[in-house]
């Protein structure tokens, strides 16, 4: 059984406090947007799962959401969206739409 990549994880890898790497994957506080990229790609990278947020990847974050192909050989697929996905209905099926998508490309959703 894999084990779960925690937040410390990917601090120690990077060298970086653990608030460091929640304010980034969280998109919360002040960061450089060299230093949000790397510990998001890092996080991706080392199979973190949970739904971050990349608005220094979109011209209008507010407007944009969609996937963000990382570049892998395993062809990782990350969800982004402006808003935090919550448990309502409409979420779950539109989650589980998108897997099953993912799915279809022999792709995953990191």
């Amino acid at each position: 059984m894999a084990t779960k990549v925690t937040i410390q994880d990917i601090a120690s890898e990077l060298q970086l406090s653990r608030n460091t790497v929640s304010k980034a994957i969280n998109n919360t506080g002040v960061l450089a947007d060299a230093t949000r990229e790397k510990i998001l790609r890092k996080a991706a990278e080392m199979g973190y799962k949970q739904f971050a947020y990349l608005p220094l990847f979109q011209e209008d974050a507010a407007k944009t959401a969609g996937p963000f192909i990382l570049p892998s050989d395993k062809r990782e697929i990350a969800m982004l969206t402006t808003r935090f996905l919550n448990n309502s209905h409409f979420s779950s099926m539109m989650l589980d739409r998108f897997q099953s998508e993912i799915d279809h490309l022999h792709s995953c959703m990191t």
